[in-house]
Formats: C-alpha cells, sequence, structure tokens
C-alpha cells in the first residue's frame, strides 16, 4: 500500500509519501504566489526522488477542511482528479486530525472560523491513540468557556485567536490516523471551508 497525502488546507502545503502506515517522505511548502498551480509538480518531485511512477500509488489521502477556500479546493480537486486518472482510492481526513495532543483523556482541537466563530473537533485520547466523537463542528467563540470545562483543550486555544498553524502538525501521527480510514467513493468526498456562517 503506497499513499499519496496532499493537504493544501493551511497556510503551509503539506505533501507526503506513506507505506505500510510509516511516513516515507513529507515536504511543508510555503504558499507562495502560484504554489497551486505548481502541486502537480512538487508531487511528480516527490515521486520522482523515490523512483516511483504515479501508477505505483494504491490511494490518495486528501485534507478536506476545515481550510482555506481556494487552498482546501486545490488539494481536493488535485486529489480527485489523479485517483480517477489512476483508478485508486481517495481517503479524507479532517486538517484537525494532523494535531496529536500531548494529554491523555478529553481533548479538543479547533481552528478559527472567521465571525467570531471556531471550527473544534473533540475526542478521546488512551494509550498513545485517539478517537473522535464526530467530524469538526462550528460554534460560536464565546461558547469556548463553557467548553474549557469539558475538554482538555490545547495550549493555542487559551489565546484570543486560535489558528491551526500555531499547532504542531504531526506526520506520523497522521499516517497511524489514516491507515485505520476507509477510502470513499469519490462524489461522498465533500468540503469544509472557513467562512461566515
Amino acid at each position: 500500500m503506497l499513499t499519496l497525502i496532499i493537504d493544501t488546507s493551511t497556510e503551509e502545503n503539506f505533501l507526503g509519501l506513506m507505506s505500510e502506515g510509516k511516513i516515507v517522505e513529507s515536504l511543508f511548502l510555503p504558499i507562495e504566489r502560484g504554489s497551486s498551480q505548481q502541486i502537480m509538480a512538487r508531487i511528480d518531485d516527490l515521486l520522482t526522488r523515490h523512483k516511483l511512477s504515479p501508477h505505483a500509488l494504491t490511494s490518495i489521502a486528501v485534507c478536506v477542511g476545515p481550510g482555506s477556500f481556494t487552498g482546501t479546493r486545490v488539494g481536493v480537486m488535485t486529489a480527485k482528479a489523479l485517483a480517477y486518472g489512476l483508478h485508486i482510492e481517495l481517503i479524507p481526513f479532517y486538517s484537525l486530525e494532523t494535531i496529536c495532543p500531548e494529554k491523555e483523556g478529553l481533548f479538543a482541537s479547533a481552528i478559527d472560523g472567521k465571525s467570531g466563530t471556531l471550527y473544534l473537533m473533540n475526542g478521546f485520547k488512551k494509550g498513545g491513540k485517539l478517537s473522535y466523537d464526530e467530524p469538526p463542528f462550528l460554534i460560536k467563540r464565546d461558547n469556548l468557556p463553557q467548553l474549557r470545562t469539558l475538554y482538555s483543550l490545547q495550549p493555542a486555544l487559551c489565546e484570543a485567536v486560535t489558528s491551526i498553524e500555531r499547532l504542531p502538525y504531526d506526520p506520523d501521527h497522521l499516517a497511524r490516523r489514516l491507515s485505520e480510514r476507509e477510502s470513499v467513493p469519490q462524489h461522498e468526498v465533500s468540503t469544509l471551508y472557513l467562512r461566515d456562517l
């Protein structure tokens, strides 16, 4: 099993190559003018470095957000086009799944949802394994104090402005999550954008 990972939902594009549940290589690419037009070239470079053809891929994991409108759309459409052309599986994941909390127990990860809101994803960590209660959901930032009593929130959430870019992106944690994930038909892959309510 060889999986290409594409995440263009935040201010750094992430590309990864995963084999048998382990990251073979991961790249963080800063957003630059025209970077969305270079994503295919970066994917080609990644595969070429490992002497692989795109046909060696068995699946593509793609971040469906929450994230920026343009960035998320570029990643999802790139993944869908490649998966369609190569006749391989798509594995969607949420940007908030790329964060691994340090403490065991209940936790919540969040990203600024704009207009006084947060996208929140809560779960439980036990023995290094994470489980999530539900997909990311949108809440008013004013409701955050009540949630702090329920969850061991990431430290960056205690600040007035919260964004996923401040929290560590954990490729190895993501690989563990993806290795447990089922693929879905392309028409079921939908996105979560950061936008006004």
